[in-house]
């Protein structure tokens, strides 16, 4: 392997020695210690959330709970590693987060503790952590284990496979979505939590079949106001508003007052009703216009009507009605659903499934791990947990939550603080051949003290304060950094958000949207000598959604070009115009050759995948399709 790691033994003994330099594939043979048996490492055991710490005794004793299932790349998450619960075989994901600044560390567990106390089985929830720092060869490495529920699909997904396959929920189905939704949106009401950015890619399904809303600080969610406020042009598919905030983008209204509760639960009621009708919601808003269409909504709610028990119909009547005064919140709709029989059904199997949990006595001793008190370091010098530790490890930072409730879940990023969005441009071309180098260099951006700009970080501080109608207004500044970079704009809570320019150090700047300290929205990059770099959408600091990216290293040819082989492309191409994910070409889109030719199509990974067309120098288009930059067909 090449790399240091502590393998278990596969006799799974538990005073197991520790093996240092396992090189070759996990094949060597090893005398244990604990048994005195002479064996193999097991391969199903070296998987990283186990050889990293084999010291830190709290971690594994945590482990030893699980089955691991594999390392994977989760769309929510991003790289985390995937166990089973061997008793009760719910699937968990562990995300870990690394970084050497204290004062990064110590607010990441701040804002995480603050996010353990939130409890509900109809919610996302972290389940526990346990945290280290380790002495490295000049520096002190701190690391957060972070364990989340592992999330099956979002409801949008689920309604797009229905309606292709023509599948309605049934009578159970949809009313255990619309407990699910009442019941999760009911205790982040009660503890003064508005979500502001309901819609059906925001409601989550574990593997179980519940389904679980997730708080917006967790995924850093934008607020569905400040999508449509800020880009009045966009289709904005999927996003929901209450008649209350439509009426402020009638009269331009950047912050308009209004019951948050209440503007939730007309979304929720939208997003039933979209689930029972199995037709977008959304298009019955015609934000542009600032239209409600009543008529639509009417009708969808009569097939609704004819397809579902009544109740259903008035019950989404009800929290879709314009009348903000006359809408109930969550509280009022669940009493009031506690006398229909539908909905209280899964009131009962979820207190059943949540006993039967709790009483299971099978339970092994991670149990006992788990219902820990929270310990802490509250500044000063770190101090040791456990002195038993013969090593450098400290084991600083342990968080409990007993492993009696359903699952819960966490985002998709690994650094603690981001590449400042253009850096990772800069090696679109390893596995393409044609990539863009921006020149603007590998540094990151600087950040305001209190900005912790990594999705799953950012808006934690949202979690456990008390929202009201009244937002804290924007103010100009000019910021400079000991680096030489600039920032001129706007900021809110000592975040950069709303209009600004930042200028990076070597000439280089973007200019456009920021929330919550990073680049959100629609925004241009320069290049150092002035020419566009990127022009489009972006999501914290990367390009997300529809942009133009171009090539400041173009290579002229008048040469045909052999669209059988994308890998030969290079720098002989001048701009890609299409969808981005994660500051990747995906999606569909054209990429524009520097000798006149274009392609365009399907898009994976910054790699030609799919179908597409070709279009040549002397008219010929050729139409076929291609898997990993190849053209297979």
């Amino acid at each position: 392997m090449g790399n240091i790691c502590d393998p278990y033994c596969s006799c799974s003994c538990e005073d197991q020695k520790v093996f240092r330099d396992c090189r070759q594939c996990f094949q060597e043979c090893f005398n244990c210690d604990g048994c005195q048996q002479f064996t193999s490492c097991d391969y199903r055991l070296m998987n990283p959330c186990l050889i990293r710490e084999v010291s830190n005794k709290d971690l594994m004793q945590i482990l030893k709970e699980f089955d691991y299932q594999g390392e994977i790349d989760d769309q929510w998450y991003g790289e985390i590693q995937l166990l089973e619960h061997k008793i009760q075989k719910e699937l968990i994901c562990l995300k870990i987060i690394e970084t050497s600044n204290e004062q990064e560390f110590e607010q990441i567990q701040q804002s995480f503790v603050r996010r353990l106390k939130l409890n509900n089985e109809n919610i996302v929830r972290l389940r526990y952590i346990i945290s280290k720092s380790v002495d490295t060869f000049c520096s002190v490495l701190f690391k957060s284990y972070l364990f989340f529920d592992f999330i099956i699909t979002d409801l949008e997904k689920e309604i797009k496979h229905r309606q292709k396959k023509d599948i309605y929920f049934t009578e159970e189905e949809i009313w255990n979505l619309v407990y699910g939704i009442i019941n999760g949106m009911r205790y982040f009401s009660s503890i003064s939590l508005p979500h502001s950015c309901l819609r059906t890619k925001h409601i989550y399904v574990s593997q179980t079949g519940q389904y679980k809303v997730a708080d917006p600080g967790l995924f850093n969610y934008e607020t569905s106001y400040d999508i449509v406020f800020n880009n009045r042009e966009a289709k904005n598919k999927g996003i929901l508003l209450s008649p209350a905030l439509i009426y402020g983008l009638e009269r331009n209204i950047e912050n308009p007052i209004h019951d948050q509760v209440k503007s939730d639960v007309f979304c929720a009621g939208m997003i039933i009703l979209e689930a029972a009708s199995l037709k977008n919601s959304s298009k019955c808003l015609d934000f542009y216009n600032y239209q409600i269409m009543e008529d639509l909504i009417e009708n969808r709610l009569n097939n609704v009507k004819e397809k579902y028990h009544d109740s259903l119909y008035y019950l989404v009547k009800e929290m879709i009605n314009i009348n903000e005064l006359q809408r109930p919140d969550f509280q009022t709709l669940f009493e009031k659903n506690t006398r229909n029989l539908r909905f209280k059904q899964h009131i009962v199997n979820n207190l059943q499934a949540h006993f039967a949990a709790a009483s299971n006595d099978n339970l092994s001793d991670s149990v006992s791990v788990l219902n820990q008190s929270f310990i802490s370091n509250k500044g000063g010098k770190k101090q040791n947990i456990n002195n038993n530790f013969n090593n450098n490890f400290n084991n600083n930072i342990v968080v409990s939550k007993p492993f009696d409730n359903n699952v819960s879940i966490i985002d998709n990023t690994n650094n603690i603080l981001p590449n400042f969005g253009v850096s990772n441009q800069q090696n679109f071309d390893n596995n393409n051949n044609f990539g863009i180098g921006l020149g603007l260099g590998q540094y990151s951006m600087p950040v305001p003290l209190m900005s912790m700009n990594n999705n799953f970080l950012s808006g934690l501080d949202y979690v456990g304060s008390t929202m009201n109608n009244t937002k804290i207004p924007r103010e100009k500044v000019i910021e400079t950094y000991n680096n030489g970079s600039k920032y001129e704009g706007e900021v809110k809570n000592g975040l950069r958000d709303g209009k600004g320019k930042y200028y990076y150090n070597n000439g280089g700047y973007y200019e456009g949207q920021w929330k919550d300290g990073q680049m959100n929205g629609q925004g241009t990059l320069y290049f150092p000598d002035g020419q566009t770099a990127y022009d489009g959408q972006w999501r914290n600091d990367k390009f997300q959604g529809y942009g133009v990216l171009y090539n400041n290293t173009i290579i002229n040819s008048n040469q045909y070009f052999d669209c059988k082989n994308f890998n030969n492309l290079g720098d002989f191409w001048t701009k890609y115009e299409g969808d981005f994910k994660q500051d990747q070409k995906d999606g569909f889109g054209t990429l524009y050759l520097s000798n006149g030719e274009k392609y365009v199509g399907g898009f994976k990974s910054n790699k030609i995948q799919g179908q597409g067309t070709f279009y040549t120098m002397n008219g010929q288009v050729i139409k076929g399709s291609w898997t990993n930059n190849i053209k297979v067909i």
